[in-house]
């Protein structure tokens, strides 16, 4: 299993990309007085972004939070997220397989998939390698907080209602 990294979320769940602090030692052109004029380059960074720093993100603008270790327990790693089993579907009928198909919507934000406007490269056997072969059909990524079934050529998101979700979860 990959090592377990700690994870800033957006709170909306709508992107991976933040806006933080980190400090960086620059070379400036100055007047004779120590007046800057401009920055000539970024020599180093002297402190990366910290668990401290107020992350926020990039796409709607609201305070991301971190996500710790304990989020991962049971986790498997895919393309940089995580994912762990959610939920086994009965797909013995047709009528139940097209209920499933019903429910499920590309998900180009997190963007899993083998066509054109996917954003992160998917197989669906390496999906399933990477979660140790699980008898799930349904998985939830911890990042997103969205729950997702794994298709020939994308990763789906599986659409619940909250009752759904509520009794899924306890």
């Amino acid at each position: 299993m990959a090592e377990i990294r700690k994870r800033f979320v957006c709170s909306n769940r709508c992107g991976d990309e933040f806006f933080t602090t980190a400090h960086v030692v620059e070379e400036w052109k100055v007047d004779g007085l120590g007046n800057w004029i401009e920055t000539t380059q970024a020599l180093e960074t002297s402190q990366k972004p910290n668990d401290e720093n107020i992350w926020t993100c990039a796409k709607c603008n609201e305070e991301a939070f971190l996500f710790e270790d304990s989020y991962y327990e049971g986790a498997f790693e895919y393309g940089g997220y995580y994912f762990r089993g959610y939920k086994v579907l009965l797909k013995t009928l047709t009528r139940e397989i097209i209920g499933i198909m019903n429910r499920v919507r590309s998900d180009i934000i997190l963007g899993f998939s083998k066509y054109e406007w996917g954003k992160r490269g998917y197989t669906y056997e390496g999906f399933y390698a990477a979660s140790g072969k699980s008898d799930y059909d349904v998985f939830e990524c911890i990042e997103t907080g969205k729950v997702y079934l794994p298709g020939e050529n994308e990763l789906f998101e599986y659409i619940e209602t909250q009752e759904e979700r509520r009794a899924t979860v306890q």
